[in-house]
């Protein structure tokens, strides 16, 4: 029975922290902890966590169960490497169809998206990936279809996810959300601008 994974990427440093931004508090959580634990409730199989920066202060300072870990040697070389390390791992796991890409410096996804992300995943002309669409501005999560993967896996350096999916001939659905993008957390005034929902 095919299966979609999550897969959040937590490789990049940021600017400005003086520990890892990863493991920075974060109301009373961290910041990815928020992020792994939204992913966990998500209706999805729980993937993959890839790491690169500060790869081992994770590793000693968080739980990362039900995911696996991936560190991404090449992480220096942008997000697109993190992403691919993680695609090259799962196509050897022919019962993964898709998978649900997270950013893991995004804490806060509106409530319901994942959901109505799925939902149109799940229409009878299967879309080869979907996006949220935050008023007139597309983000993230990414549902993207294992038929894609091939032409993810070949992106050089400059590509990014999002251009493929802009200019892909295969349909690409769009889901309509009634917030504004999802803040980006990549420095300790993002993060003190953003108020955690706990």
């Amino acid at each position: 029975m095919s299966s979609i994974v999550s897969v959040v990427i937590a490789a990049q440093p940021g600017r400005g922290f003086t520990t890892s931004r990863w493991i920075s508090r974060w109301g009373d959580s961290t910041l990815l902890g928020h992020v792994l634990d939204a992913a966990r409730a998500w209706p999805v199989e729980p993937g993959l966590v890839v790491l690169g920066a500060d790869a081992e202060d994770l590793l000693d300072g968080m739980e990362f169960d039900p995911f696996s870990v991936l560190i991404d040697p090449r992480w220096e070389d942008g997000e697109l490497a993190s992403f691919q390390a993680a695609l090259d791992y799962l196509q050897r796991d022919d019962e993964v169809d898709a998978i649900l890409l997270a950013s893991g410096d995004m804490p806060v996804i509106p409530a319901g998206t994942v959901e109505a992300m799925l939902a149109a995943y799940a229409t009878p002309r299967r879309p080869v990936a979907v996006v949220p669409k935050y008023r007139y501005v597309r983000g993230r999560p990414l549902l993207i279809r294992r038929n894609l993967w091939p032409r993810l896996l070949g992106l050089g350096g400059g590509s990014t996810i999002e251009s493929v999916l802009a200019t892909h001939d295969a349909p690409v659905a769009e889901v309509w959300i009634d917030h504004l993008p999802p803040v980006v957390i990549a420095s300790p005034e993002d993060r003190d601008g953003v108020v955690p929902r706990r």
